[in-house]
């Protein structure tokens, strides 16, 4: 997962010849509150913040303004987590340059966020259960093999630590929309259920009932 592989969308760029007021009314109108500055030669100088540069005159040269995370930048060898990384410092805007600095390209946080939630599946229909599973005990090859025998299909997994240092918190989406029975499997397994989100196709009364027998038969 190269960070070529996220679909970008054009973000302006300041120069040093720019006023600050350019710059503030750029922002406005392109709703990005950061930009990167590159000179005139190319090579990527850092970003500029609009609450940054209201503190200058409008008339103020770029040039005289000195930006913020003039190291921060990824190079097409980059995978996408090192984008969610630097992102995650507060870059506000991730940068893509040369070895040597020069400027390619940035992505913003709506197009970093926007691969996340296409690879984490969440454009397709499906429902999601959330397992807490003991660390020295995770095995997916068994987790993907109950799911299957109630013919579901593991669309994407997010692993997580557990307040239990002991644990793991293992979220599923699943191909399904209606998870009932996949939920009382995995319960039936003696895995333990934290959470899920689906749409039921039993009716409440049904659903009652259907519960009472599981919790029964796990007695």
């Amino acid at each position: 997962m190269n960070i070529l592989d996220i679909k970008r969308t054009t973000v302006p760029l300041l120069k040093p010849s720019d006023s600050v007021g350019f710059a503030l009314e750029l922002m406005l109108d392109e709703q990005l509150f950061v930009l990167p500055l590159v000179g005139e030669d190319g090579v990527y100088a850092g970003l500029l913040a609009y609450d940054q540069l209201l503190e200058s005159s409008k008339k103020t040269l770029l040039k005289k303004i000195i930006p913020v995370h003039t190291e921060a930048y990824l190079t097409a060898d980059n995978s996408v987590y090192d984008a969610l990384r630097l992102y995650q410092s507060g870059v506000g805007l991730i940068v893509l340059a040369d070895a040597d600095k020069i400027y390619r390209d940035a992505l913003t946080a709506d197009a970093l966020l926007g691969y996340f939630a296409q690879l984490g599946g969440v454009d397709q229909p499906g429902g999601y259960i959330t397992l807490r599973i003991d660390r020295n005990n995770y095995a997916l090859s068994e987790i993907a093999r109950i799911a299957e025998s109630n013919n579901a299909l593991i669309i994407s997994l997010l692993l997580s630590s557990a307040p239990d240092a002991d644990s793991l918190d293992l979220t599923l989406k699943f191909n399904l929309e209606d998870l009932t029975y996949l939920i009382a499997t995995f319960e039936r397994f003696s895995y333990e259920v934290i959470g899920y989100h689906h749409q039921s196709n039993i009716s409440d009364m049904y659903n009652d009932r259907y519960w009472s027998l599981i919790r029964y038969l796990n007695t």
